[in-house]
């Protein structure tokens, strides 16, 4: 009888600690900024999706540094 009962308070517990990690996941980025040397171009956004390679990104705009040669990709997942 004692350890049936300690089998199903074992139970219990370990679900209660298993739907608390659960539900403190970290959520995922919604933008994502990364630099690349080079040049926007005329099509710059299409650039940044190609470089980056994430079928996850909806959009990207590209913006260029004028102190040095680099492009800044800023896109975004949600």
């Amino acid at each position: 009888m004692r350890s049936t009962t300690l089998f199903i308070v074992l139970c219990v517990f370990m679900f209660i600690a298993l739907n608390n990690v659960k539900g403190q996941a970290k959520p995922k980025e919604c933008q994502i900024k990364n630099t690349y040397r080079g040049n926007c171009g005329t099509n710059g956004s299409q650039k940044c999706l190609n470089i980056l390679n994430d079928k996850s990104v909806k959009r990207c705009d590209c913006s260029e540094t004028k102190a040095v040669r680099e492009v800044i990709c800023t896109c975004s997942r949600c």
